[in-house]
């Protein structure tokens, strides 16, 4: 009964705190990841759609210096970039897309942000699934939001 429990709780995602340069550094190991198992085109799409989200190139990444990470078990499967006043950017790995998470690594990156003392939040949109995430926020958390739409694609 103890295991069951215990496989249970490890498949349960949980939130932790991270540095920027964490994030930066499980960017790398994914990627690399993907490259030593062969699957290049693989490599290639998180390479494209890590690099305008949560890398050392991202805009406001500079300023970087708390992060949120979403784990199972030990395994990092998704993380939120903060910067003051900024939430700069959030990823899930693709096999967890879909469960709810971003919008669960959203909001804890949100709130990491007004807990210490920032009043408005900036928020780049990059595509549809962010600004659907966003749709979907309580009114608490978006009322502190300046969305910004510069970078959508229509």
């Amino acid at each position: 009964m103890y295991e069951l429990a215990e496989k249970f709780e490890a498949s349960i995602p949980r939130i932790e705190t991270a540095s920027p340069q964490d994030i930066f550094v499980w960017v790398k190991n994914i990627i690399a990841e993907k490259e030593a198992a062969g699957d290049y085109r693989g490599a290639q799409k998180l390479r494209w759609e890590l690099g305008n989200i949560i890398t050392e190139t991202t805009p406001g990444a500079e300023h970087a210096d708390d992060a949120v990470v979403i784990k199972e078990g030990q395994k990092i499967i998704g993380a939120a970039l903060l910067a003051p006043g900024h939430f700069v950017g959030f990823f899930v790995l693709p096999e967890y897309q879909r469960r709810g998470l971003g919008k669960k690594l959203m909001e804890e990156g949100i709130e990491r942000l007004l807990s210490r003392g920032d009043k408005k939040i900036r928020i780049d949109i990059c595509d549809h699934r962010t600004e659907k995430i966003i749709e979907n926020l309580p009114p608490e958390i978006k009322k502190h939001l300046n969305i910004r739409e510069d970078f959508l694609d229509d």
